[in-house]
Formats: structure tokens, sequence, C-alpha cells
């Protein structure tokens, strides 16, 4: 994905890292309840 301007710049920073956030945090309740799945194994299988 391609933004030129400083403010399409940080947009999808900030998106990029809503998703990391909402990813660890995914992790960390999963790990919390004795779920040791990845998100990767979790994403392939909602898709």
């Amino acid at each position: 994905m391609f933004h030129w301007t400083p403010r399409r710049i940080k947009g999808h920073f900030v998106v990029c890292f809503l998703a990391f956030l909402v990813q660890r945090e995914l992790e960390f309740r999963m790990r919390k309840k004795g779920i040791h799945t990845s998100t990767q194994e979790i994403q392939r299988a909602i898709n």
C-alpha cells in the first residue's frame, strides 16, 4: 500500500498499530485461559 501525504502515512501507521495491539491482546487473553494457539492459526480458521 502506498501513501504519499503525511496525513495518510500517519493514518496507515495508526491502523497497523491498532491491528497489532488487538492481536497481542487476543494472544494475552487466550494464554490467560490456557489456550496456546497462535493468532495466525486462528486467522486461518476464521477465513
